[in-house]
Order: structure tokens, then sequence, then C-alpha cells
């Protein structure tokens, strides 16, 4: 009997404290975390005891156990959140229990969006879902589709934002989750916020408040607040924005959440800023900072060193404006933010050129221009108004279901009642009838077929004007880099061929043998360093002809291994075809039990070779600046493993390793540590771009006067 009341109240569900903006429970108290830990405890002693005895039913139970205790770490320390994420997994997938499998996929998804690492959290949200859906319940499903709203807009993908953010809107209105929904409300204003369409988002963020202040949740209605406070900053109503921060604050002061103090600072700061109050502005952004660093919420340590920058600018203190600028912009590429790229280049072109520094200021100018190409405001409203569209013909469609089951359900009442009556007048009127429900319903089909047929051809029409307008913008991008690149090889032609006309002039004048023979060397010498120049304009076209490479991407189930085997193959017979008397010791150590992985053969292969041949490049000119040095042997080597998911492939080599000052500038186009006559800068550009495409990371994870390591990522 003891045993039975243990069981059943393991299976109880732990009451949670308080739900985050990812649309469930998530716990931050000491006294939850050790409440789980020892229902785990007592689990695992129990089921031992029981042996060979126990049910399935401990498995799953612990399964539900280690998620929860994985979401009770999700803002206190993500590394044991995402261990007791892959013990849920490990343990559902031995098994088979599907419910279990998605909590930990959506847990590992919150996780990596909390740490900025948008591509896994879309890798393990889009895993969670397709099994949520396999199972069919709708409030976790509804939570998922949330979570990947917050993925898209983080990312400044707002279509994709909107169309989770309705999606997940219209489960909650279905089920009766009035505190989803009313978070649902919240994000949806939020992006029309941004979007800057401020009717749509007063009226989302209005219903969000009242919902809120209905439910009674004070950390929640404090977050609505600052959300409404952030859309009159945008209006410039900075008395309104001001009062509803006050609100948000003193709320927040009985809620205790930490994270919605900080965002309510990086509000206050603003207003601060643009009213000239910066020293007010800067001591509420640091305190901001200081909290979104403790919480390792990475969006929030962006905004703040790029406010913080801007008001050192506006202060004219130039060199810690650039440092906190700077700061702000290597975070906001760490989260993918496009928008705060954007307005880091932007801030940071201002500054240089205030300072006079017209060439650099001219650079970052260049590229917020690329970042705002990318989010246009045109491409976002034409999307919008779609998936507005097919969410108000979503609703339809279930209207009409609603009516047709009332329209059923009194047919049968009607049914029961005339089986006393004469069986011809019952049968005729029961024909009539079924006659003007099919009419009827035939009427409302036709309806609604034409409300989704006017929606596709709106649809189709959308998509032809973006697609026109995303060729002009890479076109225009891909233009400006061969125009700035191809420059310097054809102002030496340019420059040798006027030299060499100059030269002809002479030879004509020149009446001496031996001057005669000097001018025909200076031109013998003019003539092939123009040949050079042209085949560097030529390699630089080739390149970027590459970079730009369109068609049908084909993928296919392939061992990397072999791969690894092919590319390090490939390059060293390059390698020593152009260096015969070179060596260099190559060390592979591959992992066997490594999966294959579902890639783009030649494009993989073509990443490969490109680092290995920066390896082998490496220990290459280290070893010809160090012939008189004993002691020194080249040596590169390729390793493979498998983890979360993932193959990793890391390519070390021990050269002379790439100094601090070009660490972030490695994987721009046309940025080369190679002489002009062997680099173009595109290789490890391109290869990032591939990796990137394949839902991957390429990263250099160490660099030093002893070498360099890349690691090189890629999802199962």
């Amino acid at each position: 009997m003891k045993k039975i009341i243990i069981i059943i109240l393991l299976c109880q569900v732990t009451p949670l404290l308080w739900r985050g903006a990812w649309g469930e429970a998530i716990g931050q108290d000491q006294h939850l975390i050790d409440s789980l830990q020892l229902q785990l405890k007592n689990h695992n002693a129990l089921k031992l005891e029981l042996g060979k005895n126990a049910p399935v039913l401990y498995d799953s139970t612990a399964a539900n156990i280690l998620a929860d205790l994985s979401q009770a770490f999700w803002f206190v320390d993500y590394l044991k959140a995402m261990d007791y994420a892959q013990q849920c997994l490990k343990l559902s997938e031995q098994i088979g229990y599907k419910k279990g499998i998605a909590k930990a996929y959506n847990g590992m998804g919150v996780i990596n969006i909390y740490q900025g690492n948008n591509l896994p959290a879309l890798n393990f949200l889009t895993k969670a879902l397709k099994i949520r859906e396999e199972v069919a319940n709708q409030k976790d499903i509804a939570s998922t589709v949330n979570n990947l709203g917050a993925v898209y807009y983080i990312m400044c993908m707002y279509p994709e934002a909107l169309k989770n953010y309705f999606t997940a809107l219209k489960i909650n209105e279905l089920i009766g989750n009035k505190y989803n929904r009313a978070q649902n409300m919240e994000n949806i204003g939020s992006v029309y916020s941004d979007m800057g369409n401020f009717d749509e988002a007063s009226k989302c963020l209005s219903l969000a408040l009242e919902m809120n202040e209905e439910i009674g949740n004070k950390e929640q209605i404090a977050s609505t607040r600052i959300k409404i406070a952030d859309m009159y900053i945008r209006k410039e109503d900075f008395t309104t924005a001001l009062q509803q921060l006050e609100l948000a604050l003193k709320l927040n002061s009985e809620a205790g959440s930490p994270g919605t103090e900080a965002s309510a600072l990086i509000q206050l700061g603003k207003v601060y800023s643009k009213q000239g109050k910066y020293q007010d502005a800067l001591k509420a952004l640091f305190k901001s900072l200081k909290i979104s660093e403790e919480l390792g919420e990475k969006s929030g340590v962006a905004d703040s060193y790029n406010l913080i920058g801007a008001v050192y600018f506006k202060q004219k203190r130039y060199n810690d404006a650039t440092e906190y600028l700077l700061k702000g912009l290597t975070v906001s590429k760490e989260i993918a933010n496009a928008e705060k790229i954007k307005d880091s280049y932007e801030s940071l072109a201002v500054l240089d050129s205030s300072q006079g520094n017209y060439v650099k200021a001219l650079e970052y100018y260049k590229l917020s221009i690329a970042y705002r190409d990318s989010i246009q405001n045109t491409e976002i409203a034409n999307k919008t108004a779609i998936l507005q569209l097919q969410y108000d013909t979503e609703k339809k469609e279930q209207q009409i279901a609603l009516l047709n089951t009332d329209k059923k359900i009194q047919e049968k009442e009607i049914g029961k009642k005339k089986t006393e009556r004469n069986g011809f007048i019952a049968g005729c009127i029961l024909l009539l009838m079924i006659g003007g429900v099919a009419y009827n319903r035939y009427q409302l089909k036709q309806k609604t077929n034409k409300e989704l047929s006017d929606a596709l051809t709106q649809l189709k029409q959308v998509q032809l004007k973006l697609i026109e307008q995303e060729k002009l913008v890479s076109l225009g991008q891909l233009t400006a880099g061969i125009a700035h690149e191809i420059q310097n090889p054809l102002n030496f032609v340019i420059n040798f061929s006027q030299l060499s006309n100059s030269l002809f002039d002479d030879l004509k004048n020149n009446n001496y043998t031996n001057e005669k023979q000097e001018i025909i060397n200076d031109l013998e010498d003019n003539i092939n360093k123009i040949e050079r120049h042209g085949n560097r304009a030529e390699i630089i076209i080739q390149s970027m002809l590459m970079h730009s490479r369109s068609g049908e991407i084909k993928t296919e189930m392939t061992n990397l291994n072999n791969l690894c085997n092919e590319a390090l193959n490939f390059s060293w017979s390059t390698m020593s075809m152009s260096n015969p008397d070179f060596n260099c010791e190559q060390e592979m150590v591959l992992d066997k039990n490594l999966p294959h992985a579902s890639i783009v053969h030649q494009d993989i292969l073509r990443v490969l070779i490109n680092l290995i041949n920066n390896a082998l490049y490496a220990v290459w000119e280290k070893r010809q600046s160090s012939q008189t040095l004993a002691g020194y042997h080249p040596h590169i080597k390729l390793q493979t493993s498998f983890k979360d998911a993932h193959i990793q492939i890391k390519i070390s080599d021990n050269g002379n390793g790439i100094s601090d000052e070009f660490k972030n500038k490695i994987f721009q186009p046309f940025f080369t540590t190679k002489p002009t006559t062997i680099g173009t800068g595109l290789g490890l550009s391109i290869s990032y771009d591939i990796v990137k495409v394949h839902a991957g990371s390429l990263v250099l994870e160490s660099t030093s006067s002893n070498g360099t390591t890349f690691v090189l990522n890629l999802p199962v």
C-alpha cells in the first residue's frame, strides 16, 4: 500500500511559481528545485527497490521530473538546465515516451533562445513541434509555436514571428487559456510596434493589458506596460512613456522579477537620453546591463551596450562611445538580431564621421544599408497583410464549422419527434431540410473558397514582388563588393599601362643602345605586372561568382568521416604539387560511430577543403619563416565527434595563429591575412554562408601564436 501511495504522489504535477515570456511555467525558487530533486531521489530509490517489477510508469514519471527540473533552472543555471533536459531526452527515447521527448526538445529550444543561440533553438523547437502535433496536445502545441515566434522576433523576422504568434493565439482561444492568450496578444503588439504600425500595436497591447489585469498577474501587467511605454517612446510621447514605466516599476517591485526590471530600466534610459538627462540615463542603463549580464540575457546586454554608447556619443566621449558600440555590435551578431546590428553600424558610422574617419564611416554605413535592406518595411507590411487575411479566413471557417454542428444537433432532435408522425410527411419534411442545409453549406463553401482563392492570389503577387526586390538588393550588394575589391588591381593595370606609354615615348626619342635596353627591360617588367594584376582581378570575379552561386540544392545522407578523408587527400595533393619539398604531419581522429548527416555533398566538401587549405598554408608559412629555427615540425589535426544532436569537426594547425585584432574580421568577405597575390578573402566567407544554410555553425574556437582551431558543427 505504501508503494502505491508513493507512486501516486510522484505522478502529481508540482505547482510552479510563474510564467515567463515563452508561455510555460518557469520556476526560479530554490524550494521548488529542492522539492523536485527530492522527488527524483525518492523515485530512483523506490525503482531500485522494486527492480524488474517496476512498471513503465516509473520511467515516464522520472522523465517528467527531469523536464521540470530543467525548466526550474532555465533562468538560474543554463548548464544544469541543459543537462537535465538531455537526461530527460535520453530516458524518454529509451522508453518511447513521445511527450517527454517533446518536453526535452522544447526546453533545449528555450535555453538556446535565452543564450542567444537562435539557429539551434529553431532546430530543437521544430523537432518538439513535430512530436507535439503527433501527440495532439493543443496546449503544448501552442506553447512551442509561441516559442518559435519568440526566436523569429529576436531575429527580426517579423512575418514569421507574427505567423507563429497568431497560430498560438488561435489555439489558446479555442482551448480557453486566458493567460497565454494575453501573452500572445502582447507579443503581437510588440511586433507591430517594432514595425511602426502603432494603431495595431495600441489595440493589441491594450487588449493584453486588460486581460492581464483581469487575471491579476502583477509581473505580466508590468511587462505589458513596458511594451506600451516602448511604443510611446517610438512615437516620441515621453510623458506618457514615463507614466507607464513608473507604474511598471512599482508593480514589479511587488512581483520581484529581475528580467522585467531590466527591461523597464532600458526604456527609462531611452527616455532620459532623448530628454538630455544623460547622467540619469547612464545610471539606469548600467543598472540594466548588470541585471542582464547576471541573468545571461544577451538581447538585454546588447541593448544596454548600444544605448550607453549612444549616450557617450551625445556627451562627446568618443572613446567610451566606440568601446560600448563595438561591444553592442559583437553581442548583436551573437544573437543574429538584424535590427540591432543595423543600429550598431549606423551609430558607428555617425561616430566615425563626426571624428573625420570618413573611410571607416563609409564602411560602417554600407554595412548598415545592407542590414536595413534585409528588413524592408514594405516586405514586412505585405507579408503581415497576408497573415492577417489568413487568420481572418481561418476564424470564419471555424464559425462555419460551429454553425454546422449546431444544425446537426437540431436535426437529430427533430428526427426523434418525427418518428411519431406519419412516415410520408416526415420523409418529405426531412428531405426539404436536408436540401436546405445542403444548399446553405454549398453557398458558404463557395464563399469561403472564393476568399481563400483571393488570399492565395494576393500571396502569389506579394511573393513575386518580394522576389524582385530581393534580386535587386542582392545585385546591388554584389556590384558594390566587386567594385570595391576589383578597384586595386585595375588601378595597377591603368598605372602601369600609362607608365609603359611614357616609356615607349622615351624609347622612340633615345638613340643610346644601353639606355634603350634598360627601357625595354622596364617595359617587360610593366607588362608582367599588368598581366599579374589582371589575373588577380579575374580570380576575384570568379570567387564572387562562386559566392553568388544559385540553383537547386540537393541534400543527401553522407558519411562525414569519408568526406574528411576526401578533403584532406585533395588539399594535400594540391599542396604537394606546388611545394614538393614541403612535409607536414597529418593526424586524423575520427569517431567510428558518427551518424550520417543530410547535407549538400559538394558544398560541405568545399568548406572542408577551404579550412584544410588554410591550415596547410599556415604551417607552410611558419616553416618558411623558421628555416633557421630547429625543433619546429608542421602539424595539422582533423577530428570528428557527435554531441547534442550535432556532428562536430575540428581542424587545428600549429602555424602562426591569428592575431586578436583580426578575430572579428575573419569571416568578412574580402578580408584575408594572406598576400593579395595568393588569397581573395572569400574562402572563409563562402564557407560560413554554406554552413549557415545547413543550419550549422562555423567558429574560430582558439588561436594563438602556437596555432589556430576552427570548429564546424552540423545538425543531424
